[in-house]
């Protein structure tokens, strides 16, 4: 029985630390002490839930927001693998980190194509009214092709 009430404590410590985390680095405009803190939040929320694809979409985000884009890359592709295996359908924000980590990382092409992605999953009524998405589009949009929001 305590076993099971430790668990359970872990992942709500580790759920609250990825939505803190998430809070900050969904967004382009913060600083990087912000989100040296957010990248340090999710990190710990990932040791306590290694295999959770939302948390591992955070972490990726994260490394994304403070320059580690090959980290952010491989965090994110495995974030994508555990929901596939898991049969869950590709995230919004995986695809749209996915894709900015690739144009950073130089693989202009592979961004690409994630961005093209990202917008097929955006014509789901499910995300039509996602503003939190559509800022995640936008950004990706406004690094991989230049375009202004």
């Amino acid at each position: 029985m305590a076993l099971q009430i430790a668990n359970s404590r872990k992942w709500e410590d580790a759920d609250k630390l990825n939505r803190e985390s998430f809070e900050v680095v969904s967004q382009p405009d913060k600083d990087v002490a912000a989100y040296k803190s957010a990248f340090e939040k999710a990190h710990e929320a990932s040791i306590w839930e290694p295999n959770n694809p939302i948390i591992l979409t955070t972490l990726g985000a994260a490394q994304y927001r403070t320059g580690a884009y090959e980290e952010a890359f491989k965090t994110l592709t495995r974030a994508e693998k555990l929901r596939a295996d898991e049969g869950d359908e590709p995230n919004p924000g995986d695809l749209a980190f996915t894709a900015m980590s690739l144009h950073q990382l130089g693989r202009g092409d592979e961004a690409k194509a994630a961005l093209e992605q990202l917008r097929t999953l955006l014509k789901d009524e499910r995300f039509a009214e996602d503003e939190e998405v559509k800022a995640l589009l936008a950004e990706a949009e406004g690094l991989i092709e230049g375009k202004r929001p």
